[in-house]
């Protein structure tokens, strides 16, 4: 295995054209989710012994803050942005998709399988020494919980080139296309709430998937650039995501918590279309202020420290828990 290199070799690398504001995006979604795990978490002892909760729970006012630390969204649109760009260098070299897949399945799966090792190991030795097996299958579930991320993704990345047909076929209404997919996650929320309970796990797929679209938009320039009409996208995105947030929450019975609470009705398992508001939300704020963070970006000690969070987040992400 070839040792990673420094944050100081790689930043000497680093090409003149490369859009840095997508790595520090990146990096920063990877850490404030796992921050935002850590510091929800609560335990307390009493005298019926150690107990553990979150804060969430124990504070239902803290659930407001989700919508500024439930983060995961970012992730996804700047996956649309590095997707496309990734699908189409491909095609121009005369690539295939099986090939294509498989090559970034491999990036992205290197290091789940040292967790899943270790964890298949633990799990062993519990059962052997008599632990309990519903105590097994709930620290299981908490350890690895953190891979319905990466399966999601996986699913987004093959889908990559159908969601480039789509945005190639809409041409300048490319934006109506994640909207498109966050009504039809509206409408699996309709049909789960109406009791068709399977039909919910469609919005792994299109939840993501209008996030992800809108970062192909994004990457070509029909938010921001060349093709966006004038300079308003980020606000309309910010004003009109948080609207349709408020309307959900306020008078369509969502929970105010994008992040699951246990006992309650959730907009992360399955995701519902709260998170797809939350996500054009973000993407608003993200845009509003890319152009100032490109700037910063230029700095060689700034620029390091994004490449050293970048080298260990999806290994910090998966082993957290």
């Amino acid at each position: 295995m070839r040792p990673l290199a420094s944050p100081a070799a790689l930043d000497a690398a680093t090409p003149g054209d490369r859009d840095r504001y997508l790595d520090l995006l990146r990096a920063l979604a990877l850490a404030v989710v796992v921050f935002g795990h850590w510091l929800t978490a609560v335990v307390w002892v009493d005298g019926d012994g150690l107990h553990a909760s979150t804060l969430l729970e124990r504070l239902p006012a803290s659930r407001w803050a989700t919508w500024v630390v439930q983060i995961m969204p970012v992730f996804f649109l700047v996956g649309g942005v590095v997707n496309a760009r990734s699908w189409r260098s491909v095609l121009a070299r005369g690539g295939d998709w099986p090939t294509w897949v498989r090559a970034r399945a491999t990036r992205l799966l290197r290091p789940v399988l040292p967790l899943l090792w270790v964890w298949a190991v633990l799990c062993a030795g519990l059962a052997a020494a008599g632990l309990d097996p519903a105590l097994v299958r709930q620290g299981s579930l908490a350890a690895l919980v953190a891979l319905w991320f990466i399966a999601v993704y996986l699913l987004v990345i093959a889908a990559t080139p159908a969601a480039l047909a789509m945005h190639a076929r809409a041409g300048r209404w490319s934006p109506a296309v994640p909207v498109a997919l966050g009504v039809a996650a509206a409408g699996v929320d309709v049909a789960h709430l109406a009791g068709v309970g399977v039909v919910g796990f469609a919005n792994f797929f299109l939840v993501w998937a209008a996030v992800h679209q809108l970062g192909i938009c994004w990457g070509d320039g029909f938010l921001q650039g060349p093709r966006a009409q004038g300079s308003k996208a980020p606000w309309v995105l910010l004003g009109g995501g948080l609207g349709v947030l408020i309307v959900l929450v306020g008078w369509g019975g969502y929970p105010a918590s994008m992040v699951g609470v246990d006992g309650l009705r959730s907009n992360t398992f399955p995701p519902s279309v709260a998170l797809v508001a939350l996500g054009f939300a973000q993407a608003g704020v993200v845009l509003a202020v890319a152009d100032g963070a490109r700037r910063r970006l230029a700095s060689p000690r700034l620029w390091r420290g994004v490449i050293a969070v970048n080298l260990v987040a999806m290994t910090v992400y998966l082993w957290h828990s």
